[in-house]
């Protein structure tokens, strides 16, 4: 099972990517990745980071839980796949479960 499991990666993964953009702008598609992805981290700026590090990030524009549900992240999910996000503090971790 494990020789047959390293066959399928080896088939079947992607080199890591990190890839910076606005999603607000940048439509999720396979197309523009050239790729789904099995595994998904969305760590979008959430109002918390303006509050802890002051003065720092005064520039930035944080989401609402809202935005990030309407990211089409299903677009460029595999099936199976897993997708991690971050939720802060933990104030948002029922709202990070719904999305």
């Amino acid at each position: 099972l494990i020789q047959r499991k390293d066959e399928i990666v080896v088939k079947s993964s992607s080199s890591p990517m990190y890839y910076k953009c606005d999603l607000h702008e940048q439509e999720l598609s396979p197309e523009f990745f050239g790729t789904k992805f099995d595994v998904i981290l969305i760590d979008p700026p959430w109002e918390e980071y303006v509050h802890r590090a002051p003065g720092v990030t005064d520039h930035m524009a944080y989401w609402t839980f809202e935005e990030i549900m309407n990211l089409k992240i299903e677009a460029i999910a595999d099936t199976p796949s897993f997708v991690f996000l971050w939720v802060g503090d933990g104030v948002g971790l029922e709202q990070g479960r719904q999305c």
